[in-house]
């Protein structure tokens, strides 16, 4: 489970920020739609995006507020530099300088020069390949109908003055705050009965359905519905944080019904999960993934066809373990192990280096790769890890974490 993104951009707009975007408007003739092809990495959404006639692979992203590109990428493609600098929120608040890109495209989708923030992307690149340089996210979306067919893995972006729906999708109103898409939901508690959240819907967020704030989770008691664990809260740009995992009765997204959604909950007090939070939590990829999605922020709304039957609980990991990668080449390694997890009662310890997978080389592999072949439930898994000068044959097999 490489993700989700706790990214540095996503919750807050500070006000120097909006200033700098400014808004631009003008008369343009009617644009053909275009279809994108797209890979999928543990559950993240990457297109091939050309930034000043440079190409990468980018993550597709609602809860980047701002398009982020790695420190060294944004080098080799020369941003210009502008303005004062930035605090944006994550883990930990931080202080950046934004730049502007003079082209950016999406496949034969021109965005025009755009805002960019160069960040250290190090942690993402661990969990899901040195090969994505950053994400994309509010200037597409404002730019284009979004089509998402997790299917067929294409794009199709529509130019939303001509765009029309007449298919038997749910439709889900949202808004636009702080450059990112709201809705109010309700999910279904055991011992409060139902609440109302005021989320954003986030591409980015991988591992969990959903993740709450810690001001939800206090003013709710959320900890106290059910037995939680201890467990990845969010890995991203600025790092891991842990939090209390949990799984929900039921979730209640417009008119769609989600079975025992999988749910993370915040415990730091300060950034964008904390207690100032602006939104109570978001909702993630295990939910996305299971419908054919539309993202029409011009329309408010966000429209949702199921593929996949949504009274089955989405499964987390079924291992208790993260992978990460630390060079390149890169080694895969544990970077997490939940407690009591199966890969814990086989012995499993973060820092151990996985060697073989199943009788499988990992030298050549990334870590999605990796962390894919674990994802086979039912199936002992063979792994041959390397402990200081050791090495160890551990077995492990899988079941349901929470």
């Amino acid at each position: 489970m490489p993700t989700p993104l706790r990214k540095l951009h996503r919750v807050f707009a500070t006000t120097a920020l909006v200033s700098l975007v400014g808004h631009e408007a003008c008369a343009q003739p009617a644009r053909p739609s275009i279809v994108v092809p797209f890979e999928m990495r543990a559950d993240a959404v990457l297109v091939t995006v050309s930034v000043n006639d440079s190409s990468g692979l980018l993550i597709l992203d609602t809860g980047s507020g701002v398009s982020v590109l790695d420190s060294a990428f944004a080098r080799r493609v020369a941003l210009a530099m502008i303005g004062p600098r930035v605090t944006v929120s994550g883990t930990r608040n931080t202080s950046m300088q934004l730049g502007r890109a003079k082209t950016v495209r999406v496949g034969a989708a021109d965005l025009g020069d755009i805002l960019i923030a160069p960040v250290s992307f190090s942690a993402v690149q661990a969990r899901i390949g040195r090969d994505v340089r950053g994400s994309i996210g509010y200037e597409l979306f404002t730019q284009y109908v979004v089509d998402i067919d997790f299917d067929r893995k294409v794009l199709t972006l529509h130019d939303p003055r001509t765009f029309s729906y007449h298919g038997r999708g749910a439709v889900l109103p949202i808004r636009v705050e702080n450059r990112h898409p709201v809705a109010d939901i309700s999910i279904v508690t055991r011992t409060h009965g139902k609440l109302s959240a005021k989320m954003v819907l986030d591409l980015g967020s991988s591992s969990y359905a959903l993740r709450f704030a810690t001001g939800f989770v206090k003013a709710h008691g959320l900890p106290g519905d059910t037995t939680t664990i201890a467990g990845p809260f969010g890995a991203g740009v600025d790092g891991v944080t842990e939090g209390r995992l949990m799984r929900l009765p039921k979730l209640e997204m417009g008119p769609l019904t989600f079975d025992r959604p999988s749910a993370a909950l915040s415990e730091v007090e300060t950034g964008a999960f904390g207690s100032g939070a602006q939104a109570d939590g978001t909702i993630g990829m295990p939910v996305f993934k299971r419908t054919r999605m539309i993202i029409d922020y011009h329309g408010s709304r966000m429209i949702f066809e199921p593929r996949e039957r949504l009274d089955v609980p989405d499964s987390v990991s079924t291992n208790g373990l993260t992978f990460v990668s630390d060079g390149e080449p890169s080694a895969v390694r544990v970077g997490y192990v939940i407690a009591g997890s199966p890969g814990d009662v086989a012995g499993v310890r973060v820092g151990d280096e996985v060697i073989e997978i199943d009788g499988r080389s990992t030298a050549a592999m990334m870590v999605h790769q990796a962390t894919s072949l674990m994802r086979a439930a039912g199936t002992v898994h063979k792994l041959r890890l390397r402990r200081d000068a050791r090495t160890l044959d551990v077995s492990i097999t899988p079941r349901m974490v929470f």
